[in-house]
Formats: C-alpha cells, sequence, structure tokens
C-alpha cells in the first residue's frame, strides 16, 4: 500500500538514478505522471522496465490501479529504463537457452503424472508453464513495439501468429485439462503437443531476431521476410 502524503509536497523525479525536473502543471495523477514522462523525457528506443513509487517499487498490476492516484501524492518517483530493441535481443537470445530445458521439465512432469506422482509432475509443470508464458508476453510485446505484423510473416513455413495462437491454445487445454483433473490429457498435451511447439520456437529464434533492428540502430537481416 502506498503510503498517503500530505498534499503540496514536490516530486522528486529520477530517471536511471539521474535527478529529472518536471513541471507538474497539467499532471493531476500518477498516470498522468508516467504518460509526461513517456513522451517528454525519454528518447523512443527507451521503455520502463522499473518504478519505484513513495519507496515502494509496483508491478504492472499495481501500475493500472494507482492509475488516479494524486500527483499531490507523489513524494518521489524513481523510474529505470532499458533500450527496447537491446531487451528485445537479449529476452529471444534468453530464450534459445531455457526453452528447450523447458521442453524437458514439460517431458519430465508427464512421465511423472503417468507414474502416479501427479503433485510432483504438476509442480514440475507448474514451473515450465510460467516460464512459457512469459515467453508469449515477450513475442506479443516484441509484435506491438516493433509493429510486427505477425499473420504475414512466414519463416520456413512457420507462421508466427499462427504458433503464437497455438501457445495460447494449448496454453487453455493444459488448464481445463487440469481443472478436470483429467491427467491422461495433461501429460499428453504438455508432452506431445506444447514440447515440441517449444523446439519448433527455438529453431525460429534467430530468424526472428533478423526481423528486429540491430542493436547498433541498423535494420537487421531481411532474408527472414
Amino acid at each position: 500500500m502506498v503510503a498517503d502524503y500530505s498534499k503540496g509536497i514536490e516530486m522528486k523525479l529520477t530517471i536511471d538514478g539521474r535527478d529529472i525536473s518536471i513541471d507538474e502543471s497539467g499532471i493531476s495523477t500518477f498516470s498522468d505522471a508516467i504518460k509526461h514522462v513517456e513522451e517528454t523525457k525519454l528518447s523512443r528506443s527507451d521503455v520502463i522496465t522499473k518504478i519505484v513509487l513513495n519507496g515502494e517499487e509496483i508491478d504492472e498490476g499495481q501500475e493500472i490501479g494507482l492509475g488516479a492516484f494524486s500527483v499531490d501524492e507523489i513524494v518521489s518517483l524513481a523510474i529505470e529504463t532499458r533500450n527496447r530493441i537491446h531487451l528485445a535481443h537479449e529476452a529471444l537470445n534468453d530464450a534459445q537457452d531455457y526453452l528447450p530445458q523447458l521442453s524437458t521439465l514439460l517431458e519430465q512432469s508427464a512421465g511423472m503424472i503417468r507414474e502416479g506422482s501427479v503433485a510432483e509432475g504438476l509442480t514440475l509443470a507448474s514451473e515450465a508453464l510460467d516460464f512459457i508464458g512469459a515467453f508469449g508476453e515477450v513475442l506479443e510485446g516484441i509484435r506491438i513495439s516493433f509493429r510486427l505484423d505477425f499473420a504475414e510473416v512466414k519463416i520456413d513455413d512457420f507462421n508466427l501468429l499462427e504458433k503464437m495462437q497455438n501457445l495460447g491454445k494449448l496454453a487453455q487445454d493444459i488448464l481445463k485439462a487440469a481443472q478436470e483433473e483429467n491427467w491422461t490429457l495433461f501429460a499428453d498435451l504438455t508432452e506431445y503437443e506444447l514440447s515440441p511447439l517449444l523446439y519448433e520456437w527455438m529453431a525460429v529464434i534467430p530468424s526472428l531476431v533478423n526481423l528486429l533492428p540491430a542493436e547498433n540502430g541498423n535494420k537487421g537481416g531481411d532474408d527472414a521476410l
């Protein structure tokens, strides 16, 4: 819970550790302040990765809930940023490393469930599914940030939008199987459908990286288009 400060205190704004002056006229809420920072204090290549409001780090869900929080009650606003191009390259490179590990976890989980160790298998699968959900968010963020039309992109007959939708559908089907305690279906979906799909994504990531601007600011390779 963000502390309640008395009104009239001037906000202290820092971006990546640097004190930044801010004109509070026209800014009435926390949401206004963030929008003002994004539009006037950051370059187009930067994206906010961390917000500390009045000494308390907030997550994305809290940011939405605090949108109407009065600017008069903001004593300090510390913002950290990253270059969106570097962040995208880093996220995809990381995915290249962890996707095969997640596939192995899913296969191990399915084996445990079939052997009757349902609780242990579900714990293992849950860990993998959390990371897969995060990977889906990375893909969606890249699609929006770089205005990529995944529906029009095919890499070696791999349609990005279709495969991205498959990730979401499989996650829903797996959740439904768990809710219905259909462990045979749960194991089959994780091992025979989701695990192979991750290997497909792993193989296509280098070409996906080529769709992004290069980290030096020039356009990446276009051979995959």
